[in-house]
């Protein structure tokens, strides 16, 4: 049996008054509650430790931070909307990093 079509792993958030859904998949990615097609990306520098397993010299820096909390994606969004992430969108992909304990806007399209 499938995860139903209205979760797929998705979690709730509200923040200004406005609804959000969010999930972690290697990167965090945030929809508006009223357009799925608007997507926010957050790249906090996660990898995965087992392809470095032999050569630990080649691995990227160590992420931070270590686990995603509900108030890291809600600083997270309000970086994005202070920014200009049009919700009302009906498509587009805006992307954010976060190094060195701040956000930067990475694309926006």
């Amino acid at each position: 049996m499938s995860i139903p079509q209205k979760q797929r792993g998705f979690r709730k958030i509200v923040v200004d008054g406005k609804a959000f859904s969010w999930r972690l998949n290697a990167r965090i990615e945030v929809c508006p509650a009223s357009c799925k097609g608007n997507k926010l990306v957050v790249d906090f520098g996660w990898f995965d430790p087992f392809l470095y397993m032999n050569d630990k010299s080649a691995a990227p820096p160590d992420y931070d931070p270590r686990i995603v909390t509900p108030s890291f994606v809600r600083k997270a969004i309000e970086f994005a909307l202070s920014h200009n992430w049009d919700i009302a969108a009906k498509t587009g992909n805006t992307k954010v990093a976060y190094r060195d304990n701040q956000f930067n806007l990475v694309l926006q399209s």
